[in-house]
């Protein structure tokens, strides 16, 4: 964390449905073998944590959400935010979700 990676790293799942099942292909987890209620899952792609282990996955730092400081009309091309965006940079992508519904 004292030096973050400031890279660009790219995860791919490939598979489909039809391998799952298919020992080749899938990683099944047996719950009760970790002391847990009796139940099973088969995964063909996800990343894996050990009973007991850890994952730690830390992006650079950046505003992660805002709120509009007015409204946007479809198709705008600039949007007026309430606070100043930390962190991003030409080419992130924005969602911008309606706070009201439609009548």
């Amino acid at each position: 964390e004292g030096t973050p990676f400031t890279g660009h790293v790219l995860v791919t799942f490939t598979g489909s449905l039809a391998k799952l099942g298919v020992s080749d292909y899938t990683f099944v987890i047996k719950y009760q073998d970790y002391g847990l209620p009796v139940r099973t899952e088969s995964l063909t792609n996800g990343l894996v944590v050990e009973h007991g282990g850890r994952l730690e996955i830390h992006g650079s730092s950046k505003t992660s959400w805002t709120r509009l400081a007015g409204d946007a009309e479809s198709g705008s091309t600039v949007l007026q935010l309430e606070q100043h965006p930390v962190g991003w940079t030409k080419g992130d992508q924005l969602l911008v979700a309606s706070t009201t519904s439609r009548k």
